[in-house]
Order: C-alpha cells, then structure tokens, then sequence
C-alpha cells in the first residue's frame, strides 16, 4: 500500500507540473522539500501548503496563491515574480541584483500583505468595490502602483497614503463616505493617461467633487454644480442643460448658479418663463386688470374713436392702439365695442422677453327703472412670445402662445347731483 501511494503521488506530481509546458496547478496538500525550483507560471490552490527552506524562482513567472506559502524564495537576478494572492504569504524574499516582485490585485480578497519593504511593485486592475485605504497602506512601501480602470470604496475623503509614484490608466472611480470643502490631495507625481472622478454617497445634490492636477498631483475639492441634469434628475434639468448650451438666459443662470439650497432653485423655476411658461401671461394679466378697472362709460348715439394704450412699470412696458365704436340698441341698452393690438416688452432679474397681443372686447349698459342700471364688460385674445424654447408640461415648446378672456359685471344707481353732474355708485364681480 506504501509503493501504491507513493507512485500516486509521484503520478499525480507529474500531471500537475507536465500536463502544461509554460503553467500548473499545485493540488495536493503539502510540499516541505529542502529546495524547491520554480520555473513556469504556478497555481497554488486552496488547502495546499507550500513550505521549502530554499525555493527559487529561475525566471520570469507569476504565482497565484490560494493556499499557504512560506519558508525562503530566492528570485534570481534580473527576474520579475508576479504574484497575485488571495492565501497567505509568510515567505522571506530574497531578491537578487535586478530582481523584482509585482503583487496584482483585482478584488478586495487579494489585497493582502507580502511582507515586502521595497522591491515590489502594486498593479491593480478591473477592480469595483476594492477597499482604498487597505490597497494603499499594503502598497505604501512599493517602488509605485498602477491602477487600471478601478472603482474604490474610499471611506473617508482623508488618511491613507500612497506611494510616490503613481501610474492611472482608464477611469479610476473614488467613492467617499462623506462631504468636505476643503481640498483634498488624492494622488502624488502622477504618470499615465488615466481620470479620476470623485463621487459620494452623502453628497449634495447641489455640489460636485471636481478633480484637477497641478504639477503631477491630483486633487479634489467641492465646487457647486451647473449641471441641473444632475441637480434636478429630470427632462427639465436636461433642458437647462441645453439651454446653457447655446447661450441664452444669463441672468437666470446667474440667479440658479448662486442658489444655496433646492428649496431657492425650485423658487427660481417656478418664477421663470422658461422652466413656468404659464408667467409669460403676466403683462397680459396686467393689462386685463387695468382694463376691467375702468370705469365703463358708453357715450349715447353712435361713436367712433381710437384710443392709445401704454402700460409701463418696472418689469414691463406695453403699447399699442384700440378702436372702438358704441352704439344704442335700445333707449335702455347701450354696446360699446373695441379691438386691441399691443406690443410687449418684459424684462426682470431672471427673464428677458418680447411679444405681441391683439384682441377684442365688449361693454354693454342696460339703464333699469328708478335709475339704477347693471353693465358688463367682456373680453379676450390672443398673445404670441418671441422667447424660444420653453419647457412646458413635460415636454419643449418653441415661441409659445396663449389665449385669454376676462368678464366682469356690476350693478348701481345714478344720482342727479344737478348741473348736468352725476353719482353712481356701484358693486361689481370679475
């Protein structure tokens, strides 16, 4: 039984080492030789122990570690050892003149340590997820790292250290647990072609982490963000957006720019034209109160006439022209009727814009017993915008229109105060 097992083992040495001319697998369990030659890429698996007093590595080869790796290794002048371990490494290195070791890490179960001070180098690639502060303290000793394409938990924005020299290719992802202004040294004499992004779970949405380099380091610092994509999440972020794109609506940029809370962004979008374009009816509003403000006097017989309209206040000024006749029905009913074509100019501390409205509108008198009369003025139009883009009910519209009508009705009595003069009070509803 003791040959049987020993040519077993012997059968199984051999299929390891010889199935493959540049690799193999260690599977048994455990190897405790004098000396042991490394000469081809090697696998050391999961419950395997490899544990020589001298191993030497005679050439350039990589090791992945599963198992247990101790006792000396010899890495023969000039060679490179790469070696990527999820195991452990209990070995004392030697390296001779030129040699070097090379630890690749892809997932946070390889960030282990090697006991190397110098001569080594850290690569880490494809990573997501991998643990920054545990990768940088394992790679503080090491000649340099290069990073590949790698998303990091970073944890805190501070604290860990990494190598002097540093080599970033791809995109290198940092996510940090929480928020700081100040400026934050990330990565020194940086080579490569890599970018750096910074993210955070516990960010403002109305801030960013901007990363900049200056003479070969890179830093991060907090800056608020003009990206309303981002900000709102939105179509309507996405259309501001757009709307930055091509230069229009300086001021309301400069107005949403200087916001410090969501609660003054909302407030500015629900005042702007562009974002609430219901607002562009403001002036036309306007001008419908003063209109249904007016005393209505209809002049007996029939009269033709032209009026002037001019309507000016901080924000708006409105001009335009309005004909209008008036005419008996009746000794008791009396119609006034006018047209209207105005021009419209707005401007405020966030819009900016021009339109033009034309309509019409009617005022009937009926003259009632005991002199009391009721009257009624209706109204209504059509406005167009010379503004652009806007966004409304989810979706862009371009130079927008709207319509509207007005109606107001009251009732009173006339006194005769004599010499031709009268007094009518009256109470009305609009």
């Amino acid at each position: 039984m003791k040959i049987l097992a020993r040519i077993l083992f012997v059968f199984m040495f051999a299929t390891a080492f010889c199935n493959d001319a540049t690799s193999s697998e260690i599977v048994f369990n455990t190897i405790t030789d004098t000396n042991y030659d490394i000469n081809e890429d090697t696998t050391v698996m999961e419950n395997v122990t490899l544990e020589a007093h001298d191993m030497y590595i005679t050439k350039t080869v990589k090791i992945t570690n599963f198992g247990t790796i101790s006792g000396g290794v010899n890495i023969c002048s000039g060679c490179t050892l790469g070696l990527q371990n999820t195991g452990v490494f209990n070995a004392d290195v030697t390296l001779q003149d030129g040699a070097h070791v090379v630890q690749f890490i892809t997932q946070n179960s390889e960030i282990t340590n090697i006991g190397l001070n110098s001569g080594f180098d850290v690569v880490v690639s494809d990573g997501v997820g991998l643990n920054m502060h545990q990768v940088m303290q394992i790679a503080s000793n090491a000649d340099s790292i290069e990073i590949t394409n790698t998303h990091f938990d970073a944890g805190t924005i501070a604290g860990y250290s990494a190598p002097s020299d540093v080599v970033l290719h791809g995109d290198i992802w940092l996510r940090f647990d929480d928020i700081t202004n100040q400026t934050i040294l990330l990565f020194s004499n940086v080579s490569g072609d890599g970018a750096v992004y910074v993210d955070s779970d516990a960010q403002n949405a109305l801030y960013a982490f901007e990363t900049y380099t200056d003479n070969h380091d890179i830093f991060v610092h907090l800056v608020r963000s003009t990206d309303y994509a981002r900000i709102l999440n939105n179509e309507m972020g996405r259309f501001l957006n757009d709307l930055r794109g091509a230069g229009r609506d300086e001021k309301l940029f400069a107005k949403l720019d200087s916001a410090k809370t969501m609660g003054e962004i909302n407030g500015i979008l629900s005042r702007s034209v562009r974002t609430n374009p219901i607002k562009l009816m403001r002036p036309i509003s306007l001008m419908n109160s003063y209109k249904m403000l007016e005393i209505m006097h209809i002049d007996d017989g029939v009269v033709f006439g032209i009026e002037p309209i001019s309507i000016y206040s901080s924000d708006v000024f409105m001009y335009g022209v309005r004909p209008n006749v008036a005419f008996n029905v009746s000794n008791d009913l009396h119609l006034k009727l006018s047209g209207y074509v105005m021009n419209i100019d707005y401007a405020d501390d966030i819009n900016e814009y021009a339109g033009i409205s034309f309509g019409g509108d009617a005022d009937a008198q009926y003259d009632m017993s005991d002199n009391n009369f009721v009257r009624m003025h209706i109204g209504g139009g059509k406005s167009y915008f010379d503004i652009g883009p806007v966004f409304a009910g989810g979706a862009i519209v371009n130079s927008p229109d709207g319509t509207h009508l007005y109606a107001i009705g009251d009732f009173g009595h006339m006194f005769s105060l004599g010499g031709g003069y009268t007094l009518s009070p009256f109470a009305g509803v609009g």
